[in-house]
Order: structure tokens, then sequence, then C-alpha cells
């Protein structure tokens, strides 16, 4: 046994005070005389008996009393193997879980006020010279530092709820990355949450036999909840006059089927469209709504639907940036320009299409376009091909149609930095093409029946292949192996190959229904593919449209409706990155100015990893860290108010405080009793009489 305030013991000495008041203790003895006194004598010796046991258990009562009254400021208790290892100082970090669930409420009031409760509790079992950690799902630099007693009570009545979902097995890295970095004391780690069954995977937690872990849940019920999860545009790029396509996944994690629930797309503040979808428990549905393209720039749009009392994600916030045109230039090696792209493409609206001959091409203009067809020609000279190299890094399209008679070692020179096939032999066999790649993006939406019905083109000269290091995708190609046109990833940008040349003399490619959705899509998937919107526990940067936004960093703002930031744009690739860093905390669309003018949208959406409300409860809990073998975590009862006595048990040992407190009332109460109640025989109340004859 030890004590925890063993100064308290020389206390002690205050025993002497009853024993001396016991011993002090005289009385005078008034002398009544009686004629006969044959028949008190025997009354006499009997009264003196009892009255001096009762003064001996009077006495010991007030011993007893002093005694366990000290003991109990003392503060005994009985060391567990734990205490024993426990240093003069202890440091203590502590999660606070303040996610969109810890907004709901339990029996004491809303999860997250509770929380901040049970952090004071734990702060109260440890001494004021104890250092302290206190990280929530924002991890925030000024998090991982440590904090007093006081500074710990102050920080915590600041936390509010945070859009941001951590899985706790990521926070517990971070704790313990934390305390192995800044501490050599004995470490005690604490999770204060409602473990969320979606945060909380038991096969991902790390055990660290140096620090001892304690679980704190919070007790949340589980709430039915019908939110919108996602949405999914049918399109690689938008243009004014277009119609767009919008698939919205609606899911309801309740046990009851949802009918008519209302949903509706707005443009800015201007509802355009209304549907209702009735979605299954436990499942998904997915409704179609259209969106009608009508101006350039950037849209911001929203899908949202009605649900109670979980509001956080009945919104889903999206921005689609309409292109202009698409520019498309034609480098031609022949005569005169290919008719064929000339009637694809000139007459379209979304694409401003350009020629220009071998002979004029300015190298310095190919970046101010997304897709470039090299068209027949018969060389290709070395400042050509480092150009068109550097332009396909940074996010361009390249189309390569070779003729038949070329210089095959330039090609092959740009081919294999493009990690292309490259060029074998010249094939004059008239072969009929035999698979179309339909799971390619190229063909989205394209087939709607059988491929039967769908006429292969019939090549009557190609360039056999030789794919090398090439990771190409196949378009349409050949019974042999051999591709007619097949596609390669590179960079930033993609790249083309069509082995037979763009003339009929060679294919019937260009006269057929499929060539048009082929080399159509080539142009539009040229345009960059940025996110049309973001979720705020993903950590990835924003990709934007443009690639110009760090020349003018300093004019650049992103603003919302209730905020402007300074955002952190970066270039990587050759293409532009926007780092959130923690600045925005609130979903919705916002603006991305240059000098005041609005060049993109952003859109930002909650977490959905917080819209399914199942939780572990205390019991689940234990059970689950038995099953994955998960030592030296311990799991505090849900309900337990009195969580400091809770950890000075487990740090300290088993405190004996209470019991000597019990003890040292039940003595007093003794010495009352023994004083007020007295013996029948007892001949006064008031005074001690001897008798004698």
């Amino acid at each position: 046994m030890r004590f925890v305030n063993p100064l308290f013991l020389i206390a002690l000495v205050a025993v002497a005070i009853p024993i001396l008041v016991h011993l002090f203790h005289f009385r005078r003895y008034k002398k009544v005389y009686f004629s006969n006194v044959a028949l008190l004598r025997e009354m006499q010796e009997e009264t003196k008996r009892q009255s001096n046991l009762r003064r001996l258990l009077i006495l010991l009562s007030r011993i007893l009393a002093v005694v366990f009254l000290v003991l109990a400021f003392a503060q005994p208790y009985i060391p567990n193997n734990q205490a024993q290892k426990a240093s003069s100082s202890a440091y203590v970090s502590i999660y606070l879980d303040n996610s969109f669930s810890m907004g709901g409420d339990d029996t004491y009031g809303m999860l997250l006020e509770h929380g901040k409760n049970k952090v004071r509790e734990i702060a109260s079992a440890y001494k004021p010279s104890d250092n302290f950690q206190l990280v929530t799902n924002d991890f925030t630099g000024s998090q991982f530092r440590w904090l007093n007693k006081e500074e710990l009570l102050e920080v915590v009545d600041d936390v509010q709820l945070s859009p941001l979902a951590k899985d706790l097995s990521e926070v517990l890295r971070r704790q313990y990355d934390f305390m192995h970095a800044n501490c050599v004391g004995t470490r005690y780690a604490y999770l204060i949450s409602d473990f969320q069954k979606s945060v909380t995977h038991f096969s991902d937690f790390v055990v660290d036999s140096s620090v001892s872990v304690t679980f704190v849940p919070l007790q949340a019920a589980a709430i039915d909840n019908l939110y919108i999860d996602s949405v999914a545009l049918n399109a690689p790029a938008f243009f004014v006059g277009g119609d767009v396509a919008l698939e919205v996944y609606v899911r309801n994690t309740g046990e009851t089927a949802v009918e008519g629930a209302p949903v509706r797309l707005f443009v800015g503040d201007k509802q355009r469209a209304m549907s209702s979808v009735d979605v299954p428990a436990k499942s998904y549905a997915t409704v179609t709504m259209h969106l009608p393209i009508e101006q350039h720039g950037a849209l911001q749009c929203r899908v949202e639907t009605v649900d109670y009392p979980i509001t956080f994600d009945d919104q889903f916030f999206f921005s689609i940036n309409v292109s202009d045109r698409i520019p498309v230039l034609d480098i031609y090696g022949q005569s005169a320009p290919n008719q064929f792209l000339e009637r694809l493409f000139s007459s379209d609206s979304a694409v401003e299409y350009q020629t220009v001959s071998m002979q004029r091409i300015d190298f310095s203009t190919l970046g101010d376009h997304r897709f470039v067809v090299l068209d027949a020609l018969s060389t290709l000279p070395s400042g050509l091909v480092q150009t068109l190299v550097d332009f396909v890094h940074e996010g361009g399209s390249l189309l390569v149609a070779p003729p038949e008679k070329c210089d095959v070692n330039a090609y092959n020179n740009l081919l294999r930095k493009l990690q292309m096939p490259l060029l074998g032999k010249w094939s004059d066999q008239t072969v009929k093409a035999s698979e179309i790649n339909v799971n390619s993006h190229h063909y989205q939406n394209v087939f709607s029946g059988s491929l039967q019905d769908v006429e292969c083109p019939t090549a009557k000269g190609r360039y056999l292949t030789e794919r090398g290091a090439s990771v190409s995708e196949p378009i349409i190609s050949f019974a042999d192996g051999n591709c007619l046109v097949s596609e390669t990833q590179w960079g930033l940008g993609k790249c083309f190959l069509m082995t037979s040349p763009l003339n009929v003399q060679y294919n019937d490619f260009m006269q057929q229904a499929l060539y048009v959705p082929t080399f159509y899509n080539m142009a539009l998937f040229s345009t960059p593919a940025t996110g049309f919107y973001a979720m705020f526990d993903n950590q990835q940067p924003i990709l934007l449209s443009r690639n110009d936004y760090q020349l003018k960093e300093g004019n650049v703002v992103l603003r919302g409706a209730k905020t402007d930031v300074i955002p952190d744009i970066r270039t990587v690739g050759g293409r532009c990155l926007l780092y959130l860093h923690g600045e925005i905390s609130e979903s919705g669309n916002y603006d991305l100015l240059v000098s005041d003018s609005k060049t993109e949208g952003i859109s930002l959406n909650y977490s959905r990893q917080e819209s399914e409300l199942l939780f572990f409860e205390g019991s689940e809990l234990v059970e689950n860290l038995k099953q994955f073998n998960i030592d030296n975590f311990d799991v505090v009862k849900t309900g337990t108010t009195l969580l400091d006595q809770y950890i000075k048990k487990k740090t300290e040992g088993t405190p004996l405080y209470r019991y000597c407190i019990v003890l040292a009332l039940l003595f007093l109460l003794a010495e009352i009793v023994l004083l007020v109640i007295k013996p029948k025989n007892d001949s006064s109340s008031s005074d001690k009489r001897s008798v004698k004859q």
C-alpha cells in the first residue's frame, strides 16, 4: 500500500488527544449515606465494570476515527503494475472527435459538449505538472504541441464541429508519432468519440506497448438518414447549346423505404429541374436530371433533397466550366488540308478548326491549341518533335497519321519519346478490323445496340507496329494484334496513332459512321478533365482547368458567400493545383477570381463518411479488440461519469481513501452512540456516584 500524500501521516500524533482526554477525565464523586448497603455492593461492582468497558470503547472509537481521518487525507492506494511503472511526469494525448456526428444528442445533451466534459475529467485526474495534447479532426499544426492543464482547459472550450472526418486508426498513429518524438515519460492516449462504424476499422489499429490507450465511447442513437451520395455527368466537356444528363445518387440508411423524396437542381439561385425518387431501405436509387447549357464560363450548381434531423448531407454542390471552343490544329503535308477532317470540325460551333501546312507552321503557337493532327507529313524535323513532346507533356492531345512514304526513323523518334507503338513494315494486304474497344471513353454512350450492327473499317494499306515499351490502349484493332487506332497516355496529355493514312485510297474508315465519334471525341477529350467537385475528406489538391495561375498568383482569390481566401496554387507537371490547407470549412460553391474576374468555379462538399449513422457500443468495442488481438487498449463503460476516478485507479492503483472516510464516520457514530445510550442500571445520567456504607 502506498500514499498519495504521505506527509499527512504526521497528523497521526493527534491520536494522543483522545488518550489524554481519557487519562485526565477525573470526576468528583458525591458521597451518599445509606442505612443499609447490603443490597448495593453487588450492583456497585457490576456498574464499575460496565462503565470501564464503555469508556474503553469510546476511547477506541475516537482513536480509530482520528486514524482513518488522517489516512483519508493521506490517500492510501494499492498500486497496480501500471502504476508501479509510472514516472513522476505523465504525457497525455487526448483526441476529441468533433465531426458532424458529434452534433447528435445523448442522455447528457449534445455529444460534443459531453466529450468536452470528459476532457476536463481526464485533466482533473492528472497532476498540474503533467503534459497534455488535444487533437481534433482538424489536425492543425497548433494541436501538435504540449499544453499544461490550464491551457488544455482553455483550448477545449474553443472546439467546434468540423466537416472533416478522420479514421480513428489514423488519429492513433498521429498520437503515437507525436508522443514518441516529443516525450520520454509515461504515455497515455485517450480517444473520446461516438465510434462511428465508418471510421473505426479495427484491422488498421496499431498496437504500441509503450502507450496506454483508452477508448471513451459516447453513446449516440442510430438515426435513419436520407442523403445525396454523389452526382455524375455524362459528358467529358461542356459547350453552349448542349444538354447535360446529370445522374444523382440518393442513399437511404434507414430500415424503412422512402417514397417520393424530392430532388431539386439549382443553377446559381434558380431552380432548373425537379424530380422525385423512391429509395429502398438500406439501399440507393438513381434519378436522372437534364441541365441545358446556355452560357459560357463557370456554372455553379447544387442538387438538394429534404431530410431531418441530419441535414449536412442534403445538398451536393458541383461546378461545370463551359468552354468557349476547342482549338484544333491540322498540320498537313499534302497539297491541301484533309477534306474529311475539315467537314467534321469546320462547321462545329464547339470547335475552332485551323489548318496549316508543314512549311508555314509556327512552333511557338502549338501551345495555343488543345488537339493537333499530324496528317501525312513526309518527315518530322527535330524542332517539331521536341515541341510536340512538350505539348503533350503539358496536357495537349496529338493524333499521328503518317503517309505510306515517310521517314519512318523520324516518326519513330517522336513515337519512342511519347512511349507509343513504333512503326514497322508497310503492308498492302487488305484486312478488315475485327474488334472495337467499347470500354474506351471515346465510345461512352455511343453504342446502344449490338456491335454486330456496327461495320468495322477495312484497311488496304497500313503500317505494322512494334509495341516495344509502349503502354498503349487499342481503340480499333485487327485480328493479327495490330491496331488501326490506338491511344497512349503520356505526361498530362494523350497520343493517338492511326496506322493507315487518312485517305480513302488506303481505308474506308472516313466513310463510315464510326469515324465521327472516334475523331470528334478525340477533340472533346482534349479538354483537361478537371474535378467538378471536391470533398473535404479528400487530401488531394484540386486540379484547375487553366495552367497560368502561377503567373498571376498575387491577384488570385477564392471567394465564397462568407469568406475570401488567397489560395495556394502550385504548378506540378505543367498543371495548376489548388491546395486548401483547411482554410475553408463550409461546403458550397466558390469563385476563383483573377483580378476580380471570375475564371472558374470550385465546389466543396462535406464528407459522406459521416452519413452512415451506425455506432459501436462499449461492449462491441471490447469484443472487437479481443477478436483482433489488440492489447494495451481499455474501454470505459458507456455512461461512466466518474472518469477521473477511473483514470486514477488505472494510473495510480486502487484508491482506499473512500473506505477511510466511511470508517472514520462509522467510528464517530459509534462514539456518539456510546455516549448517548447508557446501561439501565446506571444510577444517574449526569453524575457518577460512589456508594459507601
